[in-house]
């Protein structure tokens, strides 16, 4: 009977064994898990404090490139309005340069059919005077 008992109870020690070892398996994977689990919501905490600090950076980025992009175009209109005021400016002294010399030019007709009216009438007086002589001479 010893020798059954032996087997019984060595039976009982494996089979105790083997749930023991089963309990503490499943102990372990339960800590695993929850490890696992902490670890996961680490990794996703941190992925999203980097995505959070991207999207910062991102943001930074593109408002230094709106302010960039803002004084630019704001130079460049500065400058098309400096040169179409310098070309506004070099338009009216044209014509005012034009206005002089077309005052001139008036001036001078004037004073060229002044002169040509003047020189009709030299003309016309000779022309009168020459017919008088020539009546003089044909008379005397």
């Amino acid at each position: 009977m010893n020798y059954i008992l032996w087997i019984i109870t060595a039976f009982l020690a494996v089979l105790s064994g083997i749930l023991a070892f089963l309990l503490l398996k499943n102990k372990s994977s339960a800590k695993s898990i929850i490890s696992a689990k902490s670890e996961v919501e680490k990794i996703l905490s941190l992925a999203q404090q980097e995505a959070d600090k991207t999207k910062r950076e991102a943001d930074l980025e593109a408002k230094e490139k709106y302010i960039n992009l803002k004084a630019e175009f704001e130079r460049q209109t500065r400058d098309r309005r400096r040169k179409f005021n310098e070309m506004e400016r070099r338009l009216v002294n044209k014509e005012e340069n034009l206005e002089r010399k077309y005052q001139v030019f008036e001036r001078k007709e004037r004073e060229f059919s002044s002169k040509e009216s003047r020189l009709y009438n030299r003309e016309k007086e000779i022309s009168e005077k020459e017919k008088k002589q020539e009546e003089l001479i044909k008379k005397a």
